[in-house]
């Protein structure tokens, strides 16, 4: 009745400022970042009151900030008696947050322990860390850009938002006519958004020439006209079924 749906709102809206979400409540999931989107998920699983939960890489794209809030929920979870089983390749939010780690290591377990163990053995170094490459010889590469070609496509101040959330801020990137230009950073840092702003799926700001034509106010199926290609990293969207 309405009794019962008022408590589930209350419930809800209790949820979204435990996750720092409660200023986004009345926002649609599609104005919202991924970082956001991954949090509001885990809260969509505290609604069910589970004793046992399972978070697959939950701090993908999540900002130093946002991951620091999802420990802290975790932690609150596991006080309240919850099991959770956590899969996540980022070492610095398992280490900061887990009381036993398991490794795995082409399906079989490698070692198993707490983080401070684990974390000094000889094979988990190798294995996750790498090796240092000092013995390799170093490799020859050819200069992705040749002096005085004009590059393939060149942003400038390119900006990136989600509704009112700002992601990406004066970004200059030239990519060369040929070669390959990888972009770094944590999660959260905005890679996946600049693409996004590129490729016209993303609200953005700034400048984008490709082969000395503006095409930041083109469409996305314009800009593809073009020949921008984004394959995004979200998993079935070439409807398998």
């Amino acid at each position: 009745g309405r009794h019962e749906a008022r408590e589930i709102e209350e419930r809800a809206y209790g949820v979204l400022e435990e996750l720092n979400l409660g200023d986004l409540a009345h926002h649609t999931m599609g104005e919202l970042p991924m970082g956001t989107v991954r949090l509001i998920d885990v809260g969509r699983a505290v609604m069910g009151g589970p004793s046992f939960i399972l978070l697959d890489e939950p701090a993908a794209g999540l900002s130093h900030a946002e991951q620091d809030v999802l420990k802290a929920q975790i932690r609150r979870l596991a006080g309240d008696a919850v099991g959770v089983l956590l899969v996540e390749h980022n070492f610095r939010f398992v280490s900061d947050l887990s009381d036993q780690m398991t490794v795995l290591e082409n399906g079989r377990v490698l070692d198993h322990g707490t983080p401070e163990e684990v974390s000094h053995r000889p094979d988990f170094i190798r294995i996750y860390l790498g090796s240092t490459g000092a013995d390799s010889p170093p490799q020859q590469h050819k200069p992705l850009a040749v002096p005085g070609e004009a590059p393939l496509m060149r942003c400038t101040g390119l900006t990136a938002r989600y509704g009112r959330i700002q992601v990406c801020f004066g970004i200059d990137l030239d990519m060369p006519r040929s070669g390959v230009v990888a972009l770094l950073g944590a999660n959260g840092a905005g890679k996946s958004s600049l693409l996004g702003a590129i490729g016209g799926l993303v609200r953005s700001g700034g400048s984008i020439r490709m082969e000395g034509e503006e095409i930041h106010g083109l469409p996305a199926h314009r800009r593809a006209e073009k020949g921008i290609c984004f394959v995004p990293e979200i998993r079935g969207n070439i409807f398998p079924t």
